[in-house]
């Protein structure tokens, strides 16, 4: 149990201890009060969920409140909503749960009440707060005013050691969270601490060169020639396709129509040109350049020769622009990157996503700090940026995983990591990353079936990102699906101009659960990465199957200086990374015992 687990529960325990049960009136006076703090004032959402299940309960209905009654009344979803393969309820339950104990934590830490939503349910509780008693209960407590004074004064003593005791169980959930979940960072007596402010009379300097943070693309009309056929592709609908796959990336500003002619507004930082010419007997062919408005050079051209317009060519089209243009390291990627060289971090936010994919390909400990401060920034500059939460929210979950500057496996940094990539669902739902990034957090978490429906939108929503193929192929493995998941990232792979760090560990890993003990070999021999613990454990465990000892040994030894955890709970260790399931525990991978001392 955590040191905040353990301070809920014995805060419940004592407020069990207070014999006062609360009237209906006064839990909706309360509910009001709560709803319209500033916790809760920017979060409709949480402000409805709470309405929702404190009013079915003081009404009677304490049966209606479920998590399909919860999303459907309370937050909007339709009436085919399906609680097992959509966590929203239980996602914005925790985020709840945590927003009451900042409210209580602060504003409300003098409230005669206490509203909570226990753990394991969504049924509300209702409590005196052990230092506040009405004036009708302190008259019932003796027949004299002074004696109910008395009585009054006595707790009033006390009262200042409950309010410290409050704001301390309050503050290690706001220390999780490396800001405010629910609303952006405005001020208060440590305004700056976490987020620099603008210097007073000023405002906050320009997070960008632009209006908006990330590149602009320009996907010009369609130039056709020649007579299509009935059976042709429809030049129309290829350019519509085309926007809509690039407009489904988080990192690029797509525009369909001419960019304003105003010397003040800026143009585009690239033009997608598109040619296509019709043949005789149906079939055609596409050229599609991508040209950098900067030099106005050919970044990227590829020309297609296409059959009878049939859809897996279009598609095939399509998806080669958004793959290799807009992947991590691809061709818009690697262009930016040289232009922004001299950029600030903190002043360029885009910049500052650069550096942020740089820091999770290379494992580079020294490039954590400054990447973490510019994402920081970034989220409090330009809190409706989605990617700073995203890349927040991965970056706790790598020291969740891996203990960059703490303990390996600390539960805090996995609960910031669900509390802000639930806010980057919250700033975009269409965002396929942000739904990728929810999938891996809730899979660290234990909760694969939230884990698989949350990648499954995300693969919905954008079948063309890369990483996020990856990360669902990943997901599969663990699950026990490993012909899915491996077929699904060999795939993609074939299509990608840059493999992912972890695409050998991955596959080797896959190949060892089905015995393929020469293929796993292989992509051992592959990983470029010699510390990364994933790929130490493939190595331990195909070497030791191959029965190259001493190889097995020294992995284990590297992989013990790198989390030295390992050690002791490898079981540990290793469902970091794999999960305990159904599917996955009667053919999780063992490691050999340590060598002695």
């Amino acid at each position: 149990m955590s040191e905040q687990e353990a301070g809920s529960a014995n805060r419940r325990e004592h407020l069990r201890t207070v014999p006062v049960a609360a009237g209906a009136e006064e839990v909706r006076v309360e509910l009001a009060r709560i709803v319209a703090s500033a916790v809760f004032r920017d979060s409709p959402r949480l402000a409805a969920f709470l309405r929702f299940v404190v009013n079915a309960e003081l009404e009677g209905n304490g049966d209606r409140i479920k998590g399909y009654t919860i999303a459907v009344e309370a937050l909007g979803r339709d009436a085919d909503f399906d609680p097992q393969s959509d966590p929203i309820v239980r996602v914005e339950a925790r985020r709840l749960r945590d927003a009451l104990a900042r409210y209580y934590a602060g504003v409300g830490r003098d409230d005669p009440l206490v509203i909570e939503l226990p753990r394991g349910g969504y049924v509300p509780a209702f409590h005196r707060q052990p230092h506040r008693v009405p004036a009708h209960m302190a008259a019932a407590e003796g027949r004299s005013g002074r004696a109910a004074a008395s009585i009054v004064a006595g707790l009033r003593r006390h009262a200042k050691f409950w309010r410290y005791a409050l704001y301390g169980i309050g503050l290690l959930a706001v220390l999780e969270v490396l800001f405010d979940i629910d609303r952006p960072f405005t001020g208060g007596p440590n305004a700056g601490l976490l987020f620099p402010l603008a210097p007073s009379g000023g405002a906050a300097p320009s997070p960008s060169r632009r209006s908006t943070i990330t590149p602009v693309i320009y996907v010009e009309p369609l130039i056709a020639s020649g007579t299509p056929a009935p059976t042709s592709i429809s030049a129309t609908m290829f350019r519509e396709r085309l926007i809509d796959a690039l407009a489904r990336f988080d990192d690029v500003t797509v525009i369909d129509a001419p960019p304003r002619t105003s010397t003040s507004a800026a143009g585009p930082d690239y033009r997608v040109v598109i040619a296509a010419h019709y043949n005789v007997g149906g079939s055609v062919s596409i050229a599609i350049k991508l040209r950098d408005a900067s030099d106005n050079t050919i970044a990227w051209s590829k020309t297609y020769e296409s059959g009878d317009g049939a859809y897996q060519s279009q598609s095939r089209m399509i998806g080669d622009g958004a793959i290799e243009w807009l992947q991590p390291f691809g061709v818009i990627q690697a262009r930016e990157r040289i232009k922004r060289a001299l950029a600030s971090t903190m002043d360029d936010p885009y910049r500052c996503m650069l550096d942020a994919y740089s820091y999770l390909r290379s494992f580079d400990v020294a490039q954590y700090r400054p990447v973490r401060a510019c994402l920081e920034r970034a989220a409090a500059d330009s809190p409706e940026w989605v990617t700073s939460f995203e890349e927040l929210a991965r970056l706790d979950l790598r020291e969740y995983q891996f203990g960059i500057t703490g303990r390996p496996g600390d539960a805090r940094a996995l609960d910031r990591a669900l509390e802000t990539v639930t806010r980057a669902v919250d700033v975009k739902p269409t965002s396929a990353l942000a739904q990728c990034v929810l999938q891996n957090v809730l899979m660290a978490r234990g909760d694969l079936e939230g884990a698989r429906a949350a990648g499954e939108r995300s693969l919905r929503l954008n079948p063309n990102d890369r990483t996020i193929v990856f990360s669902h192929a990943f997901l599969l493995i663990a699950l026990g699906e490993i012909d899915e998941g491996a077929t699904l990232i060999r795939l993609v792979a074939s299509d990608s101009l840059a493999l992912p760090g972890r695409y050998h560990p991955i596959v080797g890993l896959a190949a060892y659960l089905k015995g393929d003990l020469a293929a796993a070999a292989v992509e051992v021999s592959r990983i470029t990465n010699p510390h990364h613990p994933l790929g130490l454990m493939l190595s331990v465990l195909v070497a030791a199957k191959t029965g190259e000892r001493a190889r097995a040994q020294e992995a284990l030894e590297l992989l013990y200086v790198q989390d030295p955890s390992w050690r002791t709970d490898p079981r540990a260790g290793m469902g970091r990374f794999l999960p305990v399931s159904p599917t996955t525990s009667a053919s999780r991978p063992t490691l050999p015992p340590p060598r002695p001392n």
